[in-house]
Parts: C-alpha cells; sequence; structure tokens
C-alpha cells in the first residue's frame, strides 16, 4: 500500500468525523419510534452521499480531500452521475470495504471508480 491508500484513509475519516457532526442534530430529535429511527437513517445516508457527491463535482474534492491535498479526477469535466455513482458504497461499511479490495491489492481505483473512470491523485497533479 502506498502514501496515497493512507492519504485517502484519513481524508475519508476526516469526512465521515464532518458528516457524522452535521447529521448529530438530527439524531438528537425525539421521538425514537422506528419510524423515525428509519426516517433518521434514510436522511444520514442522502447527506453522506450528497456530502461526498457535491463536492467531488462541484470542486474535485471534499474537505478531507482538500486537507489531504489529494482530488478526483477522470478524463475531461467530472460529471454528477460519476460522483454520485462512485460514493454509493460509502452508505456501508462492509459495502465500502468490499469495493476497496483493489486497494488493498495496490491498485489505484476502487471497483466503483473503475466503473465511473475516475480515479483519486495527488492533487499536485493535473
Amino acid at each position: 500500500m502506498d502514501k496515497l491508500f493512507f492519504r485517502r484513509a484519513l481524508a475519508y475519516l476526516i469526512d465521515i468525523l464532518i458528516v457524522i457532526f452535521i447529521t448529530y442534530p438530527l439524531w438528537s430529535i425525539k421521538p425514537d419510534t422506528t419510524q423515525y429511527v428509519v426516517i433518521k437513517q434514510v436522511l444520514s445516508i442522502v447527506i453522506l452521499i450528497l456530502y461526498f457527491s457535491l463536492l467531488e463535482y462541484k470542486v474535485e474534492q471534499t474537505i478531507g480531500k482538500l486537507i489531504m491535498n489529494i482530488k478526483v479526477k477522470t478524463k475531461g469535466r467530472l460529471k454528477y452521475k460519476q460522483t454520485l455513482i462512485r460514493n454509493l458504497s460509502k452508505v456501508s461499511t462492509i459495502v465500502l470495504l468490499i469495493d476497496s479490495i483493489p486497494l488493498l491489492k495496490s491498485e489505484k481505483q476502487r471497483y466503483l471508480e473503475k466503473l465511473t473512470k475516475t480515479e483519486v491523485k495527488d492533487g499536485q497533479e493535473s
């Protein structure tokens, strides 16, 4: 595993902490009936996906990626559909781990990144 892998992992942790901070008020709302818990979970997933996909679409990086100086790149301009699809695995830790198997084998792209023809690169690269 190379340096970029660890920068990506740290960027992801930073971003997850930010999403937790953003969604925390949602979880403090009572009552905690099953119906409300499901609504809170769905809203949290929507916020998570929007956080990653909109920031990557607009500025090629999330706050975590900005701090770690890495960006999402593709040939040409990123399309929203690409950033949305490449982030779908982030709704579940297990799905994200499966999606990330190629990174553990020293490849540079997760499965969904290959599908969307996107790649995370050093922020200094064009």
